[in-house]
């Protein structure tokens, strides 16, 4: 347990030259007020869009280039990378989750994603039928 509190988990495997890194926050969900439900997970997919340094294709091209892979969202993220790559790989990482930029164009593509994904779903009979029951069980 790190001072601020962060829990670091580690396991070695020197089988494979690819570093797996994550770095999560517990209980976001939880916290959002139910009056902005879905704002963490809109932002969460933001913080790959850019940060004062880079831009979100900039980052995009790095990781890719790395032939890596970078995943952020609401809760945090992970990495994938080859050995070699894990300086860079872990300071992408960093770099999104410390300095989000979240520039309006893309938080206005992303909102409207998010939108017609919400519209799309509840038009599909199996998700209704499971929200349902969610609010009969549940509440």
């Amino acid at each position: 347990v790190l001072p601020n509190g962060l829990t670091l988990i580690t396991l070695e495997n020197h089988r494979l030259p690819i570093v797996v890194a994550e770095a999560y926050v517990a209980g976001v969900r939880l916290r959002e007020p139910a009056r902005q439900s879905g704002v963490a997970a809109l932002l969460g997919t933001m913080l790959e869009e850019g940060t004062p340094t880079r831009t979100g294709e900039q980052i995009a091209t790095l990781i890719e280039d790395a032939g890596g892979a970078l995943e952020l969202s609401d809760a945090g993220g992970s990495l994938k990378v080859l050995t070699p790559d894990f300086d860079l790989g872990l300071d992408l990482l960093f770099d999104c989750l410390q300095h989000p930029t979240f520039p309006a164009d893309a938080l206005e593509r992303k909102r409207d994603q998010l939108l017609s994904v919400i519209a799309d779903v509840e038009t599909q009979p199996n998700n209704r039928a499971h929200a349902l029951f969610n609010r009969l069980v549940y509440g």
